[in-house]
């Protein structure tokens, strides 16, 4: 079963034999397909039963392959690489990801979420439009009765050059490219940089 594909199109990430990890594709510099079982230990998915091999996510940019398994842990492969990458955020557990081509976004267990990637929109939400080469945390505040208080997300979303993330409460924050308002802001054209809650006009009753 192939999981995900990127690197435009010419490399692989699939679950195969032993349940075991492998990428398909073509290694740098060589003009033939190459199969690169990656070796690392940590890429093996000790499946228990079919469910542990159902909870594995890939998802990932045009140039990075994401991988959540069924212990929550996420790891990164690039696609220059033939080999295992790295574990990302040892210290969390990660129970969803979100991606553009450009961009991503982990939501951990403890409500938390983070970002890494291109960020010339604001996308990642972090208050600059600086890119990022290590996940960093969003400074998620929900505003109520006036009063700021952290927020515990539950899910997150990404478009091309905008993102998503909706919190306790169903409440919702954006940020990223608004040209075309898709932020949910009247800012004239201009990008959000920090994560804001979309304009929603009270309805007539």
């Amino acid at each position: 079963m192939v999981l995900h594909r990127f690197g435009t199109e010419e490399k692989f990430i699939l679950l195969g034999k032993g349940n075991q990890l492998y990428s398909l594709g073509l290694v740098p510099d060589a003009e033939t397909p190459q199969e690169i079982l990656l070796n690392d230990e940590a890429w093996k998915v000790e499946a228990g039963s079919s469910e542990d091999i159902g909870a594995v996510q890939i998802l990932g940019t045009k140039e990075e392959a994401l991988v959540v398994n069924h212990m929550l842990e996420l790891f990164s492969v690039k696609y220059a690489e033939s080999q295992l990458g790295r574990r990302l955020l040892p210290e969390h557990k990660v129970i969803q990801l979100a991606c553009s081509d450009i961009h991503f976004l982990a939501l951990t267990t403890h409500g938390a979420v983070f970002a890494y990637g291109q960020n010339n929109y604001g996308q990642l939400g972090l208050g600059n439009a600086d890119q990022v080469e290590e996940p960093t945390q969003l400074d998620l505040k929900m505003t109520v009765a006036q009063v700021s208080t952290p927020a515990f997300a539950t899910f997150v979303a990404c478009g091309q050059a905008h993102s998503v993330v909706i919190c306790q409460n169903e409440s919702v924050l954006c940020f990223g490219m608004n040209n075309t308002h898709q932020c949910g802001m009247n800012s004239n054209g201009q990008s959000l940089v920090t994560p804001t809650p979309p304009e929603c006009p009270e309805a007539d009753h």
